[in-house]
């Protein structure tokens, strides 16, 4: 199914959780608490965010993290938004943050 012109589709977005070739979250640390599956499940809160519906890396013994989505397929994206949570508490912010995509065309993420 082609969709209409000038319509945005959120191809990073797996409510479900389906495999084979579907699109997969990956993150170098998640909270015990916190889950991978919701970098991608489409959900956007603002305000007063429920610890079921978000993803951290509170408490990583790691230096730096990293969280990303593997979309399971070529897929041609011109729009990328990230949506950053902070608890005014122990989940800040990054104080900074690289976007890296795979080309294919060097053979490595750019």
């Amino acid at each position: 199914m082609t969709q209409p012109p000038g319509e945005r589709v959120n191809v990073a977005a797996n409510p479900q959780r389906h495999g084979n070739g579907s699109t997969q979250p990956f993150a170098s640390y998640t909270f015990t608490v916190d889950n991978a599956w919701r970098i991608i499940d489409g959900n956007i809160f603002e305000n007063n965010v429920p610890q079921n519906t978000r993803w951290t890396s509170y408490s990583s013994p790691n230096a730096s993290d990293h969280a990303g989505v593997d979309l399971g397929r070529p897929v041609t994206v011109d729009d990328v938004r990230l949506y950053f949570y902070d608890d005014g508490g122990g989940v800040r912010v990054p104080t900074g943050y690289q976007l890296q995509y795979w080309t294919g065309a060097s053979g490595g993420p750019s």
